[in-house]
C-alpha cells in the first residue's frame, strides 16, 4: 500500500456544483460573429476560435491590434494559452503561425486586451489541403464570473498580408504580390467564429512517498471518459511522463495519476495535460512537489490528529535541499525548504554508531570462488531510491557458474555492464525502511547492506565531497522521520 500524505481538501465531500449559463459573443471587423451560450460550473474554461477560409491564398504577415474581452467575466493567462512542452512551451495565439513553427509576438498591453502580430518569408496556407477553413487565432480564456450571464469577445485585424500561391516568394520579392487588407473580406472565400467551453478536470494534489517521491493528481474524468481514452502528460525540467488511466487508477471516487520524481526536482514545475478521446484539452495544470510540502509545515493546526507528519514533511524539505546542492539543480524558490535550516540537530555521531553490515561485500572468498571483486556500494537517488553494488570481473569462467543465482531482497536480479564493472540493483526502497537490511544473495554467498549502511560509509570516506557527506545526514534524518510517521511500514 502507498504511504499516502493526505490533503487537507483531497477527500472531503463536495456537494455538485450549480450549473449556469454564459452567453458569449465572439465579434470581429473581419470574423463572422457568432453567439454561443455554454454551462459553466466550478472552474471552466472558454475557448474562442477565429476562422479562415481562403483557398489559393498564402498568408504573409498580419497584425491584430486588440484582442479585447470583458476582464471581470474572463481571465486571459499564457498558462491557460500554452502550447508545447517544458523548454519549447510558448503561448498559443496565432494557430495557424503555431502549427507552423512560426515565432509570433503575443502580449497583454492591459486587463482585457491582447495584441499580437506575425510574419514569416515561408508564407502559411490559408485554407487546408481540402480547401477547407484554418484556424487563424485560438484564445482560452477561465470564466471569473458565473453570474455574469452574457459577456462578447471582439476581434480588430489591423491587416493580414495575403499572396497568391503560385507567385514567386521569395523574401525577396514576396511583398510584389501581397495585397494587404483590413477586414476586407471579399479576398477570402469564407470566415467564422466558434466557441466551445471545458470544466476543469484537475481536483486536487497530494503526495505519496513509495521509493520516490510521487505527485498525486486527481481528476474528476468519468467512467465514460476513461473507457474512451484518458492520458495525462507530465513535462518537468528534461523529463515526460505518460499515464493512461484505467480502473485500477481509482482512488476515493475519482481516477488519480502519478508523477514521479526524484528528490532533487521537488521544486521543478510539473506542467500537465489531458487528452480525452484522441483530442487534448486546452487546460493546463502546473504544480510543484515543495507546494504541497510547504502547506503542511506552514499549516500544521490542520494535521493535529498526524502529529508525526509536519516532522517528517521537514526531514522531506531538508532531505531534498540537500539532494538539489549535491546534484547541482535547483529551482524557484532556490531550494525545497527555501533556506530554512528546519533541522540543526548533529546526528554524526549517531550515523558513525551504526553497526556494520553483518556480511561484508568486502569478502576474499567472492574473487576467489566466484570471480568477482566488490568496488563499492551506493545509492541512486533519482525516481527510485535503488541500493547498487559494483564489481569487477576477474575470472569470467568462475562467475559464469553463478551469475544466474543472484538474488536481491528474495528475488532474481540481472546484472548491467557498464565502463568495465558489472553491477545488481534493488530499487524502490520505501523511506521507512531507509534502515533496513536488504540480502544480496550470489553462489551460495549472502551479503546485507542498507541505505544508513551507504550513509556511514560518506561519512567515513575522505573521498565524498561535504555536500555529498550532508545528503547522507539528511537521509538519515528522513529515514528517522519516516519511521516514525510509518511505524509498521508501508
Amino acid at each position: 500500500a502507498a504511504a499516502l500524505l493526505c490533503s487537507l481538501f483531497a477527500f472531503v465531500p463536495v456537494s455538485a456544483a450549480e450549473t449556469k449559463t454564459l452567453q458569449v459573443e465572439a465579434t470581429s471587423n473581419l470574423f463572422e460573429s457568432s453567439e454561443t451560450t455554454v454551462n459553466v460550473e466550478g472552474t471552466t474554461y472558454v475557448i474562442v476560435e477565429y476562422k479562415l477560409n481562403a483557398p489559393g491564398k498564402l498568408i504573409v504577415n498580419a497584425d491584430v491590434r486588440g484582442l479585447t474581452y470583458d476582464p471581470n467575466v474572463l481571465e486571459w493567462k499564457e498558462e491557460y494559452n500554452q502550447i508545447g512542452e517544458g523548454r519549447n512551451a510558448k503561448t498559443q495565439f496565432f494557430t495557424v503561425a503555431d502549427e507552423a513553427n512560426v515565432e509570433p509576438i503575443v502580449r497583454k498591453t492591459e486587463e482585457g486586451r491582447i495584441i499580437g502580430n506575425f510574419s514569416t518569408v515561408k508564407p502559411l496556407s490559408a485554407s487546408t489541403e481540402a480547401g477547407e477553413a484554418i484556424t487563424f487565432i485560438t484564445a482560452v480564456f477561465k470564466v471569473l464570473d458565473l453570474d455574469a450571464g452574457s459577456t462578447k469577445v471582439d476581434c480588430q485585424v489591423k491587416y493580414l498580408a495575403l499572396c497568391d500561391e503560385k507567385y514567386d516568394y521569395s523574401p525577396f520579392v514576396q511583398y510584389a504580390a501581397v495585397k494587404e487588407f483590413v477586414a476586407d473580406k471579399t479576398l477570402v472565400q469564407a470566415t467564422s467564429s466558434a466557441v466551445s467551453a471545458e470544466n476543469d478536470l484537475f481536483y486536487t494534489q497530494t503526495l505519496s512517498l513509495y521509493g520516490d517521491i510521487v505527485v498525486n493528481f486527481y481528476l474528476n474524468v468519468t467512467d465514460a471518459q476513461v473507457a474512451e481514452g484518458v492520458q495525462v502528460d507530465f513535462w518537468w525540467y528534461n523529463n515526460h511522463e505518460t499515464v493512461t488511466l484505467t480502473e485500477d487508477n481509482q482512488y476515493y471516487g475519482m481516477y488519480r495519476a502519478d508523477c514521479h520524481i526524484a528528490p532533487a526536482e521537488i521544486n521543478d514545475v510539473i506542467t500537465v495535460k489531458l487528452t480525452i478521446g484522441g483530442k487534448q484539452l486546452h487546460q493546463v495544470k502546473k504544480y510543484a512537489a515543495w507546494q504541497y510540502a510547504d502547506f503542511v509545515v506552514n499549516n500544521p493546526e490542520y494535521f493535529s490528529e498526524q502529529p508525526n507528519l509536519v516532522p517528517l514533511v521537514k526531514a522531506l524539505l531538508d532531505y531534498c535541499t540537500k539532494a538539489q546542492i549535491s546534484f547541482n539543480h535547483t529551482g524557484v524558490p532556490p531550494y525545497a525548504n527555501g533556506g530554512t535550516d528546519y533541522l540543526t540537530n548533529d546526528v554524526t555521531d549517531e550515523i558513525l554508531a551504526l553497526p556494520d553490515p553483518k556480511n561484508s561485500l568486502y569478502d576474499n572468498s567472492l574473487e576467489t570462488e566466484y570471480g568477482l571483486k566488490h568496488t563499492g556500494s551506493t545509492l541512486v537517488l533519482l525516481t527510485k531510491t535503488t541500493i547498487r553494488h559494483y564489481f569487477k570481473v576477474v575470472d569470467s569462467e568462475k562467475f559464469a557458474q553463478v551469475k544466474d543465482t543472484a538474488t536481491f531482497n528474495g528475488k532474481s536480479v540481472k546484472y548491467t555492464e557498464k565502463n568495465g564493472e558489472i553491477y545488481f540493483d534493488l530499487a524502490d526502497i520505501v523511506a521507512s525502511e531507509l534502515d533496513k537490511s536488504f540480502d544480496f544473495t550470489i553462489g551460495e554467498k549472502t551479503y546485507d547492506f542498507s541505505a544508513f549502511n551507504y550513509a556511514k560509509n560518506c561519512l567515513n570516506s575522505t573521498r565524498v565531497s561535504q555536500q555529498a557527506k550532508d545528503l547522507a545526514i539528511a537521509l538519515y534524518r528522513y529515514g528517522l522521520a519516516a519511521k516514525k510517521f510509518f511505524p509498521s511500514g508501508v
